[in-house]
């Protein structure tokens, strides 16, 4: 089952669940970084989430968020992306529109 985002009493859109987080089962660096990875998949698999950190309009904004650690490991992820095609179309409009998008 989903989750409810968005607020108000209007329809709502259905967040698939990404399933639970599971902890480590001990304690040392290589727990922790398994750990680690698994948050950063679970983060990448939101669906979207790079193509709105992408839209964030206020330069500083934008540039804050994609300073964060957890923000750049999860742009590495091949999850992030989905298939890639809102990504293709976000830079064919930019190329027709002429505009520059600078992150």
């Amino acid at each position: 089952s989903g989750m409810d985002i968005g607020g108000g009493s209007g329809s709502r859109r259905q967040r698939p669940s990404l399933g639970p987080i599971p902890t480590p089962g001990g304690r040392g660096a290589t727990n922790n970084m398994v750990f680690d990875d698994i948050v950063v998949e679970k983060i990448a698999a939101i669906p979207h989430l790079v193509e709105e950190l992408l839209l964030i309009e206020d330069k500083t904004a934008r540039a804050r968020v994609f300073e964060l650690s957890i923000v750049r490991k999860v742009l590495f992820s091949t999850v992030s992306l989905g298939t890639g095609k809102w990504l293709v179309d976000m830079l064919k409009k930019g190329i027709h529109d002429g505009a520059h998008v600078s992150v």
